[in-house]
C-alpha cells in the first residue's frame, strides 16, 4: 500500500519552524512527509498553484502559517498543525480532541505564537533543514585519503 504523501509548507526563516521541521523530519519513518520552506522555489509553486490559500509568498516575506497539503485539500493554521500531529499515530493521535474547541480560538492560540515567535526563538536567514524533507538525499562524497 502507497503512503499518502503530506506536503507540509512552513517559514524557512523562522527558527522555530525550522525546529518543528527538523523534529517532523526526525520522524518521518514512512515517508509521508515532504517538508518545503514556504520561500523555496517548490513552495512558491505549491502556493501560487491557484493560490488556494490567500498566501502571496513574494509579497508575505514572513509566512505566519504553516500550510499542509493533502489529498488536494490545504489545511492551514490550527487545522495544520493537528493533521501533522495526527499521522505520527500513537498518542498523537490524541491532539485530534483539540479539534473539539472551536477553530476561531485555536487560530487565535496560533496566531499569537504566530506574532511572538521570531521574539521567543529568532529568524534565520537560511533554512536549517538538511537535504531533507521526505526527498532523496543528496549523494555523499567519500574522500580518499
Amino acid at each position: 500500500m502507497e503512503t499518502i504523501k503530506t506536503t507540509v509548507l512552513f517559514d524557512g526563516d523562522c527558527v522555530m519552524c525550522n525546529g518543528l521541521a527538523r523534529w517532523i523530519d526526525r520522524r518521518n519513518h514512512r515517508g509521508q512527509f515532504v517538508l518545503l520552506p514556504i520561500q523555496s522555489p517548490r513552495g512558491k509553486a505549491h502556493l501560487t498553484a491557484g493560490d488556494s490559500v490567500g498566501l502571496n509568498p513574494v509579497t508575505n516575506s514572513s509566512p505566519s502559517t504553516v500550510v499542509v497539503i493533502q489529498n488536494n485539500s490545504t489545511f492551514i493554521k490550527s487545522d495544520a498543525a493537528l493533521r501533522i500531529a495526527s499521522q505520527f499515530g500513537g498518542l498523537w493521535r490524541l491532539a485530534m480532541i483539540l479539534r473539539w474547541i472551536p477553530r476561531p480560538i485555536r487560530d487565535a492560540v496560533y496566531d499569537w505564537v504566530a506574532r511572538h515567535r521570531t521574539a521567543w526563538f529568532g529568524a534565520s536567514d537560511r533554512c536549517e533543514l538538511p537535504h531533507g524533507t521526505g526527498m532523496p538525499a543528496p549523494p555523499k562524497i567519500n574522500y580518499l585519503k
